[in-house]
């Protein structure tokens, strides 16, 4: 459906649901520079505003979570369990910008990582639900300074040859096999298993309960389901989903979702 549009009097033209939002955080229409307004313009406004509050002053174990919602959640328990990082505050990349507290931690904007990092933060751990904004997170994080960390639950068992990127996840009793190589922002869930000498990509999620077999390699940005599987020596590529309780036998190409 298109968007309802209004001409105000000053010349911009601003849609139904960038009115709302507007009005609801009192938002001045000068202070937005394009003529034509749209929610998603809007949103990006409030987004990177800083928040009027005090900054919280971090230490050397400091870690700043970019997400207030249920992956937030669970990263904020993981940190708690470990005792390795304390979590200290959130960021809000999503559309409730009156959310002031989170976890019973200070919830702030994206703009206002500069600030934090002075305050003593050091590190951070970015999981966003659009791998192009987190990619655009850690770049900007990376940029001013901060240490992208890794959360591992303190009952995963992981081989001291396996190698990991960038703000991985890893959920209780999974097993890290010898010699497998996860790149950054992926994810094993709980009892998720990745055997000996097998490889993720960026942004891959193993979700609870599957089995991922040796000398496996899988590419960037794929979902694996639900106590899904899959057998020893297949590779697949980028973009796949393999629906919950499947079981992957062959290589899968490019763009598959598999449901066999």
């Amino acid at each position: 459906n298109k968007p309802n549009y209004s001409v105000l009097d000053t010349d911009k033209v601003i849609t139904d649901e960038a009115k709302k939002l507007i009005n609801k955080y009192e938002i001045p229409i000068k202070k937005i520079k394009e003529t034509t307004i749209t929610k998603d313009i809007v949103l990006k406004y409030i987004n990177n505003k800083p928040k009027k509050k005090n900054i919280i002053e971090g230490n050397q174990n400091s870690v700043l979570i970019v997400g207030s919602s249920f992956h937030g959640a669970t990263a904020f328990d993981f940190l708690e369990e470990s005792q390795i990082h304390k979590p200290i505050a959130f960021i809000n990349y999503g559309d409730h910008f009156d959310q002031d507290k989170f976890m019973d931690l200070n919830v702030y904007s994206i703009n206002d990582l500069s600030e934090i990092f002075k305050k003593g933060t050091k590190k951070i751990y970015i999981n966003t639900n659009d791998i192009k904004l987190t990619k655009d997170i850690a770049f900007k994080a990376e940029k001013i300074g901060y240490q992208l960390i890794n959360i591992i639950h303190p009952s995963a068992v992981i081989s001291k040859t396996s190698n990991f990127g960038k703000c991985v996840f890893i959920g209780p009793n999974s097993i890290i096999g010898t010699n497998t190589k996860i790149g950054s922002f992926s994810k094993l869930l709980n009892k998720a298993s990745l055997a000996h000498d097998s490889v993720l990509g960026e942004n891959v999620q193993v979700s609870d309960g599957a089995v991922i077999a040796g000398n496996v390699i899988i590419g960037n940005n794929c979902l694996i389901g639900i106590n899904s599987g899959v057998i020893n020596n297949c590779k697949i590529e980028d973009n796949v989903t393999v629906i919950s309780g499947k079981i992957v036998t062959k290589n899968l190409k490019n763009n598959t979702i598999y449901n066999e």
